[in-house]
């Protein structure tokens, strides 16, 4: 005949079982804590380092979201009547544009998304049209564009000109149905014109 355990040990044997539930417990709450701090220190789950900006040559083609642009040529020459002075010298980039959006918007709106790196002022803009020039750029038609930069005295033009490209954000639609666009702070590409002289 067996004789079963006594109480005590069986009391011992229950208390070695809850102290050792209690070390298990702080650890693997520990190990995930250490786990989760190394996921935000990296940024995330799914971390992925930025794209760097597209090269790309004259004819490119570019997507801006809000608008198509095509980069046809740059130019140095003298200034025109209406876009710069015509006794300045010129360094104009010369664009086929399409607004994608559903609105008319000022031609000047391409400043947001387009700098010339070598150029530190801000471009004089305008629309060549049929009828001569237009300030504004319509829905769904595709316009030609110029962006003239007047050059100082005695300037030297750049010889290579690099043109940072920039892309809109959908932000959905506004009260009146109308889609809202906003300038995103990165640049998607970067064309590189050759100037000619004119």
């Amino acid at each position: 005949m067996t004789s079963s355990p006594s109480t005590g040990a069986r009391s011992r044997r229950g208390v070695r079982r809850r102290r050792r539930r209690r070390v298990f417990l702080p650890v693997v709450l520990a190990a995930a804590a250490i786990t989760l701090g190394a996921v935000v220190v990296s940024g995330g789950f799914e971390r992925s380092e930025p794209r760097p900006p597209l090269q790309l040559k004259r004819g490119a083609i570019v997507d801006q979201g809000r608008f198509r642009t095509e980069f046809v040529a740059a130019t140095v020459g003298q200034g025109q009547p209406g876009i710069s002075d015509p006794l300045r010298r010129v360094l104009t980039v010369h664009l086929k544009v399409t607004n994608l959006s559903d609105r008319t918007v000022p031609v000047q709106t391409l400043n947001d998304v387009l700098k010339a790196g070598a150029m530190a002022q801000t471009p004089r803009v305008a629309v060549r049209g049929r009828n001569g020039l237009s300030t504004q750029l319509h829905p769904n038609l595709m316009a030609r564009v110029v962006l003239a930069y007047e050059l100082r005295s005695g300037a030297t033009p750049p010889t290579r000109l690099r043109v940072d490209v920039g892309t809109y954000e959908d932000r959905g639609r506004s009260v009146d149905a109308a889609r809202r666009w906003r300038p995103a702070r990165k640049v998607i590409a970067q064309v590189l014109l050759t100037p000619r002289a004119t």
